[in-house]
């Protein structure tokens, strides 16, 4: 029935609704990206329709040609969760490539000035 939730669907919408909050004012502070934002937007937007709207699922699942909704919403998670932590490695092994290129440039100046003046 239309107007009629249940309290975990209000919960759940009013939990995504202030964390998309909280990523707008952090965004307007300047410590967000615009890709954060929209990342967010998607992420906590997803969440809460499918809070308010659960018959979401089942569309989704049609869509992708799984049998139940939840299954859809488990691999989609599944892949989204990989391909950020992918994602997050190679950011990891870059990071530690440049601190050891730098670690050692700062070695060898702290050489060059020690011992051949």
């Amino acid at each position: 029935m239309i107007g009629e939730f249940a309290a975990y669907q209000i919960l759940i919408f009013l939990f995504a609704s202030i964390l998309i909050l909280r990523t707008f004012l952090l965004y307007l502070k300047k410590t967000k990206s615009i890709r954060e934002l929209f990342l967010a937007l998607f992420i906590w937007g997803s969440f809460g329709a499918l809070g308010i709207f659960p018959q979401l699922s089942g569309l989704i699942a049609k869509i992708t040609g799984f049998q139940l909704g939840i299954n859809a919403i488990y691999v989609g998670s599944t892949i989204f969760l990989i391909y950020s932590l992918i994602k997050v490695l190679i950011q990891n092994d870059r990071i530690e490539n440049s601190i050891t290129k730098l670690v050692r440039q700062q070695a060898i100046n702290d050489f060059k000035n020690k011992y051949l003046k």
